[in-house]
C-alpha cells in the first residue's frame, strides 16, 4: 500500500496536509449569542469562560462590556415573562454589568450549548463551563442562544450589524502569506 509521508504544516503552502481536507466540504459560518452575567464578570472569570468558545474553534465576531438598559435586558427575557422567576432574573442581570458577545464558526450555536452545559450546574457535565465553575442555578455565569433564530434575534438587539467582524468574507490569516523582511520575516535586522 502506497505511504503518506507527513509534512510540517505550512500556513503559506495551499496544499491541505491530509487527503480528508480534500473530500470534505466547508462548514458555512454560523454566528451565535452568549451572555456572560454579573457574577461572571463579578468572579473575574470573562477570560476563562471567553477561553473556553475559543478552543472549542469558535472565533470572536463583537464583545461589549455594559449595564445594559432595562428594555434591552426585558427584550433580552421575554420568552421568560410571565414564569416565576422572571422578576427576580432581572433583577440578578442588572446588578452588575454583563459581557454580550457574538460568535461565529462551523455549527455555532450548537458548539456554544455543548460547551455551556446544562442550566443547572449540578448536572452540567464536567468539562462545560457550568459544570466546571458554576454552582447555583439562580447564578449560572452564561447564557447562550438555544437555537439559530433566538441567535438572530439577540445578535440583532445587542449589537448593529456595524458592529459585527469576520464572517465569510473574513480572510483566513492561516492562509495569508508569512510576512519577509530582514532578519528572518519578523521585521528586524539579524544580529
Amino acid at each position: 500500500p502506497p505511504t503518506t509521508t507527513p509534512r510540517v504544516c505550512d500556513p503559506s503552502d495551499p496544499r491541505p496536509t491530509t487527503s480528508s481536507t480534500r473530500t470534505s466540504r466547508p462548514m458555512p459560518v454560523e454566528r451565535t449569542f452568549v451572555l456572560l452575567k454579573p457574577d461572571a464578570v463579578q468572579r473575574g472569570l470573562t477570560f476563562e469562560v471567553s477561553e473556553r468558545f475559543e478552543k472549542r474553534g469558535l472565533t470572536l465576531a463583537a464583545c461589549r462590556m455594559q449595564q445594559p438598559p432595562q428594555g434591552t435586558l426585558e427584550k433580552h427575557c421575554e420568552a421568560l415573562k410571565g414564569s416565576a422567576g422572571y422578576d427576580a432574573y432581572l433583577a440578578f442581570l442588572t446588578a452588575g454589568p454583563v459581557v454580550a458577545q457574538v460568535w461565529e464558526g462551523a455549527d455555532a450555536v450548537a458548539a456554544a450549548v455543548a460547551t455551556v452545559g446544562d442550566a443547572d450546574p449540578v448536572r452540567a457535565a464536567n468539562g462545560t463551563i457550568r459544570g466546571d465553575l458554576a454552582v447555583d442555578p439562580a447564578r449560572n455565569l452564561v447564557d447562550c442562544a438555544a437555537s439559530k433564530a433566538e441567535a438572530a434575534r439577540s445578535i440583532a438587539l445587542w449589537f448593529k450589524p456595524d458592529e459585527l467582524m469576520g464572517g465569510a468574507g473574513a480572510p483566513d490569516l492561516l492562509r495569508l502569506p508569512r510576512p519577509r523582511g530582514p532578519g528572518g520575516g519578523h521585521g528586524r535586522r539579524g544580529r
